[in-house]
C-alpha cells in the first residue's frame, strides 16, 4: 500500500477516536483492551493487507481517544469547577492576548493558585475574567490577583427573542475555560492582594524567552492597529482591524449584524483566503528583492508564521498556514501532495495541540467544513454553473460561495439558528475586492512605520473599497427575507 493510504488511514481514524471519545464517556482502559486485540489479530494475519490496516486503525483509534483523555480536566478535589459559585481569591498569569477597552478588560488566567487560607494552592482549569480596570494595564503574561464569586459559564440569551441563546460554556471549553467571573470584588494586575495582612507574596512576572518574544509580537500589533487607526474612520478602521489583526471586538454592532445577516462574517475573521493572499504577496515581494525561489519561501514562512502567532492563531489562519507550508514545501521539492492528505495532516497537528477543538471549537469545524465542501462540491457546481461567464472569475466564485457553504450551513444553522439566503450574491459582489484590500492593507501598514504621507496616500484608497463592502453589507441587509431564523 503506497503511503499517502498508509497515512491517510491513520490520521482518519486518528480523529475518530478524538471524535468518539468526545461523545462517549467510556473507561480507557476498555478501549486500550480493544486496541491490543485488534494488535494481536494483524500478527496472526499479518500476512493480509486487511489485517495491517486492522492494526493501523486499532493503534491510531486508540492514540486518539487516548490524546483527548489526557486533554480532558481530572475531577480531582484542585479541579477549579469544585469552587462554582464560591468567592475565592486567585492569582494566576494571562497567557494570551487581553481583549480590552479604555475602561474594561477581558483576560484568561492560566497556572492559577488559590489562597486556601492564606496557603497558596494550585487548583487545574482556566477562568475568563471580565472586569473594569481601574487604571491598571494587562499585558499577556502578567500575574494577576482577583477576588471574585466565581461560576461556571452558561448561554447567553440573545436579545432578539427570534434569535437561538448562544452556548457560552460550550464555546469557552474548546480554548480549556472551565469559570468565568464577572465584576470582581478586587483585581490587581501586579499578582499582589490589597490586603497585606493575608501576607501573599509579590510575584514577579519572569517570562521565557518565548513568551517576551511573544510579547513584542503583541506591541508590534498594537503599533500596527495604531496605523490603521490614524488612516481610516471609526466603522472603517473598525472592519480593517478584524481582517487583517483579528480585532473583531472593533466592529460596531449594527455592521457587525449587517454581515451575519448577509452571509459575509467569514470575510471578518482570518480565514484561510487572508492567509494565503499574504503567503503568495510575501512570496512575490522577496522575489523582487532577489531573493532565489528557496529563499524566498523560508523567509515568507517564517514571516507568516509569526504573523499568525500574533494575530491568535485562529483555527482557520492555524490551518491555512500549516497547509500552505506543507504544499508550497511539496512543490518546492517537487512532491506534489495530495489535497486529502493537507486537510488531514493540518487537522492532525492542530488536534495534537488542542484535541477539545473538534468538539468545542466553532471556528475548527467551520473551517475545516468549508475546506471540504470546497474540494468536493466546487467542480460539481463549476459545470453546473457552465452557462455563467468567467470573465472576472464570476463563475468560480460563485462555485466556491456555494461549495463553501454546503457542508458550513447545517452548523451555523445549528449554532447561530439563522440561514443567509443572499449569502451567494453577497459573496459574488464582495470577494473580488479582498485580495486588493488586502494587500493594499499590509502595505499601508507597513509604509505607515516608516512614511506617515504614503500611508495616508495608501488609506485614500483603501476607503473606497472598504466603503464598498460595508455599502454592500448594508443594502443586502435590508432586503426581505434576506435571512431566516430557525
Amino acid at each position: 500500500m503506497r503511503s499517502h493510504k498508509i497515512f491517510f488511514i491513520s490520521a482518519l481514524y486518528f480523529l475518530i477516536g478524538i471524535g468518539a471519545r468526545s461523545v462517549i464517556s467510556f473507561d480507557i482502559f476498555y478501549l486500550f483492551v480493544l486496541a491490543l486485540l485488534g494488535f494481536v489479530l494483524a500478527i496472526i494475519f499479518w500476512s493480509k493487507e486487511k489485517s495491517r490496516l486492522l492494526l493501523l486503525g486499532a493503534f491510531f483509534l486508540f492514540f486518539g481517544a487516548w490524546r483527548l483523555e489526557a486533554a480532558l480536566p481530572k475531577l480531582t478535589a484542585d479541579y477549579l469547577v469544585f469552587y462554582a459559585d464560591k468567592i475565592v481569591e486567585l492569582t494566576g498569569r494571562i497567557d494570551r492576548e487581553p481583549d480590552q477597552t479604555e475602561k474594561y478588560v477581558k483576560i484568561v488566567l492560566a497556572d492559577l493558585e488559590l489562597n486556601d487560607e492564606g496557603v497558596l494552592k494550585p487548583v487545574v482549569g482556566k477562568i475568563l475574567v471580565n472586569a473594569p480596570k481601574y487604571g491598571q494595564e494587562f499585558n499577556y503574561g502578567q500575574t494577576v490577583f482577583i477576588r471574585c464569586e466565581i461560576e461556571k459559564p452558561g448561554k447567553i440569551k440573545a436579545k432578539d427573542p427570534d434569535r437561538r441563546d448562544f452556548d457560552y460554556g460550550h464555546y469557552l471549553k474548546g480554548q480549556g475555560v472551565v469559570m468565568v467571573c464577572y465584576q470582581p470584588f478586587a483585581i490587581n494586575s501586579r499578582g499582589i492582594t490589597q490586603n497585606a495582612a493575608r501576607n501573599f507574596e509579590s510575584k514577579v512576572d519572569l517570562l521565557s524567552k518565548a513568551e517576551r518574544a511573544y510579547t513584542n509580537l503583541l506591541k508590534m500589533k498594537q503599533k500596527f492597529k495604531t496605523v490603521i487607526d490614524e488612516n481610516m474612520s471609526l466603522r472603517e478602521s473598525g472592519l480593517l482591524s478584524a481582517m487583517i489583526l483579528g480585532y473583531r471586538r472593533e466592529i460596531l454592532p449594527d455592521l457587525n449584524n449587517a454581515f451575519a445577516t448577509t452571509g459575509l462574517t467569514h470575510i471578518i475573521a482570518i480565514s484561510g483566503l487572508n492567509i494565503t493572499l499574504i503567503a503568495a504577496l510575501l512570496f512575490e515581494l522577496l522575489g523582487i528583492f532577489g531573493l532565489t525561489r528557496a529563499k524566498s519561501f523560508w523567509l515568507s514562512m517564517l514571516i507568516l508564521f509569526f504573523y499568525v502567532l500574533m494575530i491568535g492563531a485562529f483555527a482557520s489562519a492555524a490551518r491555512a498556514f500549516i497547509m500552505s507550508f506543507i504544499y508550497m514545501y511539496s512543490l518546492k521539492i517537487g512532491r506534489p501532495a495530495k489535497a486529502w492528505n493537507l486537510i488531514l495532516l493540518a487537522a492532525v497537528i492542530l488536534l495534537l495541540i488542542n484535541p477539545l477543538a473538534l468538539m468545542f471549537d466553532i471556528g475548527f469545524q467551520l473551517s475545516f467544513l468549508a475546506i471540504l465542501g470546497l474540494m468536493i462540491f466546487q467542480p460539481i457546481f463549476s459545470g453546473w454553473f457552465e452557462f455563467v461567464s468567467d470573465k472576472f472569475k464570476i463563475r468560480s466564485m460563485l462555485a466556491m460561495t456555494l461549495s463553501a457553504q454546503v457542508f458550513t450551513l447545517p452548523l451555523i444553522a445549528y449554532y447561530f439558528g439563522r440561514i443567509s439566503l443572499i449569502a451567494p450574491l453577497a459573496n459574488l459582489l464582495v470577494l473580488p475586492t479582498l485580495p486588493v484590500l488586502t494587500t493594499i492593507g499590509f502595505l499601508m501598514i507597513l509604509s505607515g512605520l516608516v512614511w506617515s504621507q504614503l500611508a495616508f496616500t495608501l488609506g485614500l484608497i483603501l476607503h473606497f473599497i472598504v466603503w464598498y463592502i460595508i455599502f454592500v453589507a448594508e443594502l443586502l441587509s435590508q432586503v426581505p427575507y434576506a435571512s431566516i431564523q430557525l
